[in-house]
């Protein structure tokens, strides 16, 4: 590399939780910080990844120090991430006098803080060995938006809250320095300098971004699907829901962006010439095995645009399989045949068949007519010979056992008319930033929640306890896991005994298996702490 240039490390942090999803893409979160800095600065900037979250599953060199949450063992994580860190710098750049260097470490979810600060640990353990030049620390992701105060202390130059495009491109072009007109906190700490807070300012304009650039990273041919954008932000106001750690830094009017129908087009052709690049795809022999995930937290919200975007998808699609989640409060029937059309996975999120839980859960204020349009969705799927997926959330702050009866009864409703159901067993778990966890006191007082782990975050021996809550006075976390459990087989074995296709079959016997060891281990897990305890 020549003098003055800029190499970029990311580095993706994997997850506390062991059951994480492995069928995971490329991160579509880096992929556009780096096809941003790449449009601005060109040739002066040569980036790397290191996707910790696919490499914890087989896809890299990880030894298995890294594969749990086990707290004993985090002298021997730091190790094996220090060494990782230093083969891929020594791998993908050459320093001269003039190079800057910045790491930006990716810490998605509170599941990922833990697995941050060990790379930060590990990044400050490389530069005091002089393993490496010292780096520019950036942080991102939706903790860091939530409580970018648990960064301060650890060595992190910039904690960049919000979107990043923006703020991350402005660092790294100014030579380290944040130089936009946007909220900063600067705050001193040990050992560097100084940490700034800084809120990155947010894209109105989503056209402005550039198309994502796959060819930036050298490995990209070894992922097997891609996930894509095409808006930000949703309308809703969910209680449950890490969207609200970003809806305050929005100006008034942004809280559902997208690219003009015409840019979206741009986008999926992009994805879909590199997917065709990748290993076992061959469009024109009609051989598409991965699969393009769109991650907007609601697809299409806007009817024009999602009638456009489906048509699109529905004659240009080669054949690649689909997957997008949307709001069933503004789905008709005519979306239901578009996305089936279009090979498309709907999901959407229902997260409760009872009336008072979803208001609980400012899922809705009209919950009769929400379930109403659930069962018509689930109604037109069935005669389309397309399958819905429903995302659910159980064990609620509030939930009483007649709540869950109520729910369940409704379920079975939609099994009956072919729904499938999300992951096997998601408990709510408190998470920062979410109005669960802003305002617990509101929920002890009115409901008699009990949140027994509060700060689950910082200890990854008790990721597994993350979500041991009390819904509710005289309904506590056992009765509750006991009750969902007998009632989610109970639904599981229903759905078997309807399903013709073999395969579907298959999937929901394994998935009720999944739901009986869930709650098993769980057990086990609670006595064992209790003992320790």
């Amino acid at each position: 590399m020549h003098p003055g240039t800029k190499s970029v490390l990311f580095i993706n942090a994997h997850s506390a939780e062991k059951n994480e999803d492995p069928n995971r893409g490329f991160p579509a979160n880096i992929l556009y910080l780096a096809s941003s800095l790449k449009k601005a600065l060109g040739d002066l900037v040569k980036v790397s990844l290191i996707d910790l979250m696919r490499e914890r599953h087989g896809g890299g060199i990880l030894s298995g120090s890294l594969i749990g949450g086990d707290p004993t063992r985090e002298v021997e994580e730091v190790e094996d991430l220090a060494r990782r860190i230093k083969d891929e710098v020594d791998d993908a750049f050459t320093f001269t006098r003039d190079t800057e260097f910045y790491i930006l470490v990716s810490c998605f979810s509170s599941l990922n803080y833990a697995k941050t600060i060990n790379i930060i640990k590990a990044i400050h353990r490389l530069v005091a060995s002089g393993s490496m030049p010292k780096p520019v620390i950036l942080v991102g992701g939706y903790h860091a938006t939530a409580v970018p105060q648990d960064f301060l202390n650890v060595g992190v130059d910039y904690v960049v809250k919000g979107e990043g495009e923006l703020a991350v491109t402005n660092i790294v072009r100014n030579r380290g320095r944040f130089t936009l007109d946007a909220p900063a906190e600067i705050h001193q700490q040990p050992p560097a300098p100084r940490t700034s807070i800084i809120t990155g300012p947010i894209m109105v304009e989503m056209d402005d971004l550039p198309l994502p650039d796959f060819s930036v990273f050298p490995h990209a041919g070894e992922y097997t699907h891609v996930a894509l954008s095409l808006s930000r932000g949703c309308p809703g106001s969910c209680a449950y829901c890490m969207e609200e750690t970003l809806a305050c830094l929005k100006p008034k009017g942004a809280k559902w962006r997208s690219y003009s129908p015409a840019r979206a087009k741009l986008e999926i052709e992009t994805a879909f010439s590199f997917l065709a690049t990748l290993p076992g795809n061959d469009p024109l022999r009609g051989k598409c095995k991965s699969v393009l995930g769109f991650c907007d937290p609601t697809f299409g919200y806007n009817q024009a645009w999602r009638d456009e975007v489906l048509s699109f998808l529905k004659e240009e699609n080669p054949g690649f399989h689909m997957v997008a989640e949307s709001r069933l409060d503004i789905l008709r029937c005519k979306d239901i045949k578009a996305f089936k059309d279009a090979n498309v996975t709907l999901v959407v999120g229902l997260e409760s068949g009872s009336k008072d839980t979803l208001v609980r859960m400012k899922k809705t204020t009209s919950p009769t007519r929400y379930l109403e349009r659930m069962a018509d969705i689930a109604g037109w799927a069935r005669d389309l010979g397309h399958h819905i997926v429903s995302n659910m959330v159980y064990n609620f702050p509030g939930d009483t056992r007649e709540t869950v009866e109520e729910s369940f009864s409704y379920l079975a409703t939609l099994v009956e008319k072919g729904v499938l159901f999300n992951t096997p067993f998601p408990l709510y778990f408190l998470c920062p930033g979410d109005k669960v966890f802003s305002n617990m006191s509101y929920w002890e007082e009115n409901y008699g929640s009990r949140f027994y782990y509060k700060e689950w975050w910082k200890d990854t021996s008790l990721v597994d306890f993350r979500n041991v809550i009390d819904p509710s006075k005289g309904f506590s976390f056992l009765e509750s896991l006991e009750l969902h459990r007998d009632g989610l087989k109970t639904l599981y074995g229903r759905a078997m005994d309807r399903a013709a296709d073999d395969m579907v079959k298959r999937t929901l016997a394994i998935k009720r298996v999944m739901i009986e060891k869930h709650a098993r281990d769980k057990l086990v897990l609670l006595k064992q702490h209790a003992r320790a305890c």
